[in-house]
């Protein structure tokens, strides 16, 4: 995750998954990731569901959108 890092002086949130994690990556239903934000916080989605980690990284952009005016 190291290597990460310094794209988020970028971006505002990076999704990294291990591969190489049984269960996760591709040729799988499930995956497992890390939500690295650009503050150094990170949430840790645990094995799940495709859709369940999907969902997990839009409710975590969803709030780093701005207010919709009232």
């Amino acid at each position: 995750l190291d290597v990460v890092r310094p794209l988020l002086e970028h971006l505002d949130l990076v999704v990294a998954n291990d591969v190489t994690l049984p269960g996760a990556g591709f040729g799988g239903d499930t995956n497992a990731v890390v939500l690295l934000r650009r503050d150094g916080s990170r949430v840790e989605v645990k094995l799940a569901s495709k859709r369940e980690v999907a969902e997990r990284i839009l409710d975590e952009v969803r709030s780093l959108l701005p207010a919709a005016p009232a």
